[in-house]
């Protein structure tokens, strides 16, 4: 059988085993300490036996005096006396004489005896009779006119007779056999003992076929009280064998015996509790202290519970007025008392401060989470909720409200967010599926251009078509880019740039445009070269979209300034221009898709050139800002100098 341990007749083998393995270990102990008192490892086993046997004589011979004093004063006890000193029933051989030598008692005729005592005995003021061992005798005046009287005794040859004599010189013979064997015995019964105890405590509360745990009947009650009274009723039994030790009945020592087992039982049996309470995890959770404890708990709980609720329905500003009103009156009272009993003053001061310290510190802790919780959320941290776990009252509706916001505005930019990835993808998917029938068409319209025609307006029909189909096309490939330049998807490789070269690279190209269109183009170059990082094909875009909206909406026989300086280490691009249209728009609506600073859209344009300018500007590091002062339209870039 695989838990062959759980079964219950290996349980009680277990039990019986550990508590017999146990008693052994005890005597085991016990007999060493004896040992060691008894110096039986310094001296041989003969003077060993010897001493005993002399001192167990020597206290004998106190009451043959005493009995043979008492036989020659009444006759009728000699029955007694030879009863209770027969040969048959001792090994002691004694005689008793009186000063002159005469024997008063015996039990043996032999003359051969190995040991003398001598007593004085002596008669008080009272008549009582009193005697002392010789070696001690002092001289006492009481006892002038005493007789002294010889005792010698010897034992058996053999001791033939089973009394104490017999019995404790072979209880010695025994020690002195086990003078060294007891260390071992005492070991090997204290492991065996506690291997026993360990398998019965594994096998407390498990069955042979189920690795479930069952308690038994003594499981509901609580271990604490199972011990309380058990240690009871142990010191009654105590007390009981105390009370009945020293009548020196055999029914004693055999009460004694029983009760001890008994006890030791029951403590087995606690410790078996123990083990079942540990495993089930109920070894603390079962106590009358932890029920106490729970039920205090929860009282002071519902009482705290019941003082918050109700702190909770004042309004903050009565609270605070009512805190601070009780301050007032706490200091009162330690005025009046300080003129008294200042020590006791001061004692209620510094309790006042323990009581009010904590109040300020967890005050502080509070506000100092909702600040930093307000400050992420005014970042834009739309993901930062305040923790108002421990928080109470007002602080905590107050951090509760801050993460709605916060929730709130995640979910409102979310779903812009979400809006705008869906337009961009879907300008894009347009676009791309736009853009092949769009070069079908410009393709097809040349072809129509070249081919031969008697009608006067085919040329003039082909022209049309092929321009306004190449504006489609030119509104779809903006469309593409300011797509990828919003959402990050385009490639950007940043390399050394001269302002003032691309300043001069501007005004050649442009230069022609400006004339065709009225304008004058002033430049103004610094007088050292300026370096910044920038895509060089991508700048170049930046810059061709906003020259030709300057060109295309400023006034007529005007001036268009473009510039570049340095500003607290970035490189600044300044194009100004004045437009021929009034500018009642904003500046961030210019930079919207499909703005076009012509609301009447008269002009050609998509309304995309500021919104690809910018997020180009953007996407390489730069900015752009725009500004409007009645007419006069200024866009500045800015860029990192390199």
């Amino acid at each position: 059988m695989k838990h062959w341990y759980r079964t219950l007749p290996a349980k009680i083998i277990c039990f019986i085993l550990s508590i017999v393995f146990l008693a052994v270990s005890a005597a085991g102990v016990a007999a060493a300490v004896f040992f060691i008192g008894a110096e039986l490892y310094t001296i041989p086993e003969k003077y060993a036996v010897d001493s005993l046997q002399e001192d167990m004589l020597r206290s004998e011979s106190n009451n043959l005096l005493w009995d043979c004093i008492y036989m020659t004063q009444h006759k009728d006890a000699e029955l007694y006396h030879d009863y209770d000193y027969s040969p048959d029933i001792t090994n002691v051989r004694y005689r008793v004489l009186d000063e002159s030598g005469k024997v008063i008692g015996k039990n043996s005729d032999t003359n051969e005896f190995d040991h003398s005592y001598k007593y004085v005995v002596y008669t008080d003021s009272e008549g009582d009779i009193s005697f002392e061992y010789e070696y001690y005798y002092d001289g006492n005046p009481e006892a002038e006119g005493a007789k002294v009287y010889t005792i010698e005794m010897t034992l058996e040859k053999g001791l033939p007779v089973r009394d104490d004599y017999s019995f404790f010189t072979h209880l010695i013979g025994l020690a002195y056999s086990l003078l060294y064997w007891v260390y071992p015995i005492t070991l090997t019964a204290l492991a065996l003992s506690i291997a026993c105890f360990i398998i019965l405590m594994c096998a407390s509360g498990k069955r042979p076929d189920d690795d479930g745990i069952y308690p038994g009947p003594l499981h509901k009650i609580p271990i604490d009280l199972l011990i309380s009274i058990l240690v009871f009723v142990w010191i009654l039994l105590f007390f009981l064998v105390w009370d009945t030790w020293y009548t020196g009945e055999a029914l004693c020592y055999v009460l004694t015996v029983i009760l001890s087992l008994l006890g030791v039982n029951a403590l087995f049996g606690i410790f078996m509790s123990i083990a079942v309470r540990i495993k089930t995890r109920t070894l603390l959770s079962n106590t009358l202290v932890w029920i106490l404890i729970k039920l205090i708990w929860k009282l002071f709980r519902a009482i705290g519970k019941g003082i918050l609720t109700l702190i909770h329905y004042i309004p903050f500003i009565w609270r605070s007025f009512l805190l601070i009103t009780a301050n007032f009156i706490f200091d009162f009272i330690l005025l009046i008392v300080a003129d008294s009993d200042p020590e006791v003053a001061l004692a209620w001061w510094v309790l006042k401060a323990f009581l009010i310290l904590p109040v300020i510190v967890y005050t502080v802790i509070m506000l100092r989470k909702l600040e930093k919780g307000g400050k992420a959320i005014s970042d834009g941290d739309t993901s930062y909720r305040i923790n108002t776990k421990g928080m109470l009252f007002d602080f905590k509706r107050h951090g509760e409200n801050l993460n709605s916001i916060s929730e709130g505005m995640g979910k409102a930019v979310e779903k812009q967010l979400k809006s705008e990835r869906m337009k961009t993808e879907l300008i894009t998917n347009v676009s791309h599926d736009i853009k092949t029938p769009i070069t079908s068409i410009i393709n097809y319209a040349g072809l129509i251009f070249d081919e031969p025609c008697d009608c006067e307006n085919h040329r003039e029909y082909s022209v049309v078509l092929m321009k306004k189909a190449d504006s489609l096309k030119r509104l779809l490939n903006d469309l593409v880019e300011v797509s990828k330049a919003s959402t990050g998807n385009m490639d950007v490789e940043l390399s050394e740039c001269d302002a003032s070269v691309l300043l001069t690279q501007l005004c050649g190209e442009f230069e022609d445009k400006c004339n065709i269109e009225s304008l004058e183009l002033i430049t103004q170059q610094p007088a050292t070269a300026l370096l910044f990082k920038a895509d060089s094909r991508r700048i170049w875009r930046v810059f061709e979209n906003l020259l030709n909206n300057a060109c295309k909406y400023s006034l007529p026989g005007s001036r268009v300034y473009m510039s570049v300086e340095e500003r607290m280490g970035d490189v600044v691009f300044i194009i100004r221009n004045t437009s021929k249209a009034p500018l009642n728009i904003s500046a961030d609506e210019l930079t919207a898709r499909f703005v076009r600073g012509d609301s009447s859209r008269s002009t050609e344009g998509s309304g995309l050139g500021l919104s690809i300018a910018k997020s180009l500007t953007e996407l390489q590091g730069g900015t752009m800002d725009i500004s409007i002062d009645g007419d006069l339209f200024k866009v500045t870039i800015s860029f990192p100098k390199a």
